[in-house]
């Protein structure tokens, strides 16, 4: 009998035609669509845990420092003039008068176990002698995730790296004059917060006029019901370039606004952007918006901000200014932590 024989094909195997593929990018395509929100959340998260780790650690220091010296640290002595010679920049390896010279970032220095970088003012030659490298040193602590350590050449052409962080103050009452170091009722009411100026100079003679340092007594509003410091707004255009306008470091009490900010202007994101004005090569002298003044960060919906009993919280940007300004108070007995919801 005749058997057909059917050969078998070779070389034939299955495959996706390009239909299929097609579905299969786009499911891909919608797959990573719905994960990608959720990853950036997820980084998110994780840097806004990082800032506020960063804040706690700022807090304890400082409140170590209180117990320490039994007194919270104070910004330092603003230098402004040939007059003051109480303050030498390039002889500044000692406090004068009993009176810190150098910011409040630096002064906790020792109770974030940055005794080495302290250590760097001075030793004859000053802080802002290039060789120390103190204005240079980026602190771990000072910088939040979200934007990365800064560090710029400021117009005394020495590097100086930048903090993400400032103390409160009031807002400023002194529109002549905006240095807040001399005498005039402006000065008392600039520094209700629980970090002050250190001392001020008379402009007609020189003499220095220490400030009394706050002790946890002048505290009366609680210590859990006052901001003590947040994370500050910045104008991102300059400040991710590298070229953020602030003239000096987080150590220089020169600079004001890098250590410390008010809270009587608008929070603002960093995705909100702030440019510098059309026309301006630094920022305004003085500064006059909240990207110089005020507070902010680069998370998208609130910024950190640490009370006087070290304790960290979110705040939204569209926060009530009042509230904010009157928590920021040390003894108005008005501002409460919950005012900030």
């Amino acid at each position: 009998m005749l058997q057909h024989f059917h050969p078998r094909s070779r070389g034939h195997k299955a495959g996706f035609t390009l239909v299929e593929l097609l579905v299969v990018i786009a499911i891909i395509g919608v797959l990573v669509g719905l994960l990608l929100p959720a990853v950036q959340a997820a980084r998110e998260a994780a840097r806004r845990s990082s800032c506020q780790n960063n804040m706690r650690q700022i807090g304890l220091a400082v409140l170590n420092h209180e117990s320490s010296l039994q007194y919270f640290p104070s910004t330092g002595v603003k230098p402004d003039g040939p007059k003051y010679g109480y303050w030498d920049p390039l002889n500044a390896n000692r406090d004068n008068y009993g009176v810190n010279t150098l910011t409040w970032m630096w002064a906790i220095l020792p109770y974030i176990e940055e005794t080495a970088t302290a250590s760097l003012r001075g030793n004859g030659a000053g802080y802002l002698d290039p060789a120390q490298k103190l204005d240079g040193t980026t602190v771990a602590a000072y910088v939040c995730p979200g934007r990365g350590a800064r560090r710029v050449v400021a117009k005394n052409g020495i590097l100086q790296a930048y903090a993400d962080y400032a103390g409160y103050m009031n807002d400023d009452v002194n529109t002549s004059r905006p240095n807040f170091f001399h005498p005039n009722p402006g000065a008392k009411v600039q520094w209700q917060g629980i970090i002050t100026a250190g001392g001020y100079a008379d402009p007609s003679t020189g003499q220095l006029i220490k400030m009394a340092p706050v002790t946890m007594g002048a505290i009366r509003d609680g210590t859990s019901h006052t901001l003590l410091a947040a994370e500050k707004a910045v104008r991102v255009t300059e400040y991710l370039a590298g070229v953020w306008p602030e003239e000096y470091g987080q150590f220089n009490p020169r600079e004001l606004y890098g250590v410390m900010r008010c809270g009587s202007f608008t929070p603002v994101s960093d995705s909100t952007g702030g440019s510098i004005p059309s026309g301006t090569v630094r920022r305004a002298n003085p500064p006059s918006d909240q990207y110089e003044r005020g507070f902010g960060a680069s998370h998208p919906t609130n910024f950190q901000a640490l009370f006087g009993d070290g304790s960290v919280r979110s705040v939204s940007y569209t926060v009530d200014l009042t509230a904010l300004n009157q928590v920021g108070k040390k003894s108005d007995r008005m501002g409460r932590n919950n005012d900030l919801d």
